[in-house]
């Protein structure tokens, strides 16, 4: 859970990353949610579950040849979808979507959650990570990343999130929280 300083208030520009995975490996996002604690606007995120393929969803970089995003079967079988970033040229490179900042206010709760899967870039079988590295190392996790550009208060933020399980199933979706 995270609040909003005075400082992430009324920004120009906030996007959410999800990044952080070695560039050997393909990261797989599905089911993302950021919720305000009580919610007051009726979605952070548009088109979370990507039933709209990757409308709203955007790589990481402007440059879209260092990062490419393809629909994946989602956590929830068949008729359920998730985004793939693959082809990355640098850790930092995924998949992002900008955030609306008339929702923010000062002092508010998020819940940020969303599932992750890593799959080899070369031969696309699961590969694990330490979920205990909250470093940006090739064993580490893949993290969240909020970003506001021009704050109400002049700054650039940048918050990290690492995940607070306690396993990764390399052949499975995992939660993060």
């Amino acid at each position: 859970m995270h609040s909003l300083s005075a400082n992430g208030y009324q920004t120009d520009y906030t996007k959410i990353y999800f990044d952080g995975a070695p560039t050997s490996l393909n990261v797989i996002v599905d089911d993302v949610t950021v919720k305000h604690l009580p919610q007051q606007c009726n979605n952070l995120i548009e088109n979370p579950s990507f039933e709209q393929g990757s409308a709203f969803w955007l790589q990481t970089d402007e440059n879209k040849d260092r990062v490419k995003l393809s629909l994946y079967p989602g956590a929830g079988g068949e008729g359920d979808f998730a985004l793939r970033a693959h082809a990355r040229d640098h850790r930092w490179r995924g998949i992002m979507q900008k955030l609306d900042t008339r929702c923010f206010v000062p002092g508010e709760e998020l819940t940020i959650t969303a599932k992750f899967k890593l799959l080899n870039a070369t031969d696309g079988q699961g590969l694990g990570c330490d979920v205990n590295d909250q470093r940006s190392t090739d064993d580490n996790c893949p993290h969240v990343m909020i970003k506001g550009r021009t704050c109400s208060l002049g700054n650039d933020i940048y918050w990290r999130f690492w995940n607070t399980n306690s396993e990764w199933d390399k052949d499975s979706f995992n939660d993060f929280r």
